[in-house]
């Protein structure tokens, strides 16, 4: 938040609508059919980002999108569930104290299901261990490491790998879970801008 450093709330809000048309004619030809088809289905369109929430409200207004999930001034932050990196045979702890957030004294954490399969920790009982400390959700898939123990974060569409993604979501339902959730999945193989599409809205 440099580039904001020292400026009133009100000169961050007239720089970041002097480039709000700017970056819409960024945004990428299949995006426009994506909202139409969420809007058809009667499904909010929701901008989730880490970005300051005075930097890209502007640029959503242009959009047309309900609603902004961003960062704000006093913003709870969540620790997410991560995974030890292997080198070779060796297991690398590369976060600490640790992957595991249900494990410390956080107040606030992420779920993130690609993440959990590749920790051998069942996302299920993960968000168990999160209780009422879950505030967002990744919502995604994975498959695990593989058996020569290479590993890739896939991010797969949920039903394609094999966390418990249904399970923890009727979890969720059955606490009146009020925490923000988003789809975060990998679509580089998709071939085309329609395949991509229909991915986004099977997730």
């Amino acid at each position: 938040m440099s580039l904001a450093a020292g400026r009133s709330r009100a000169a961050v809000v007239e720089a970041a609508d002097s480039v709000a048309d700017d970056l819409c004619a960024m945004v990428q030809p299949f995006a426009e059919a994506a909202f139409a088809a969420h809007r058809e289905a009667g499904r909010p369109i929701v901008l989730a980002t880490t970005t300051p929430y005075d930097l890209v409200k502007p640029f959503a207004d242009r959009l047309g999108l309900d609603d902004v999930v961003a960062t704000r001034y006093g913003v709870e932050m969540a620790v997410e569930n991560m995974f030890d990196v292997k080198i070779g045979r060796r297991a690398v702890t590369t976060y600490a104290p640790g992957w595991d957030p249900s494990l410390m004294d956080c107040d606030a954490m992420t779920l993130d299901f690609s993440h959990a399969s590749l920790s051998s920790r069942d996302s299920h009982d993960l968000a168990l261990a999160m209780g009422d400390r879950l505030r967002h959700v990744h919502l995604c898939d994975g498959s695990g490491r593989g058996g020569d123990g290479r590993m890739f974060d896939e991010h797969l569409v949920p039903g394609r790998g094999h966390e418990p993604v249904a399970e923890v979501l009727q979890l969720l339902a059955g606490w009146d879970w009020s925490g923000s959730m988003i789809a975060e999945i990998n679509t580089r193989k998709a071939r085309t801008d329609a395949e991509r599409l229909a991915m986004l809205a099977e997730t």
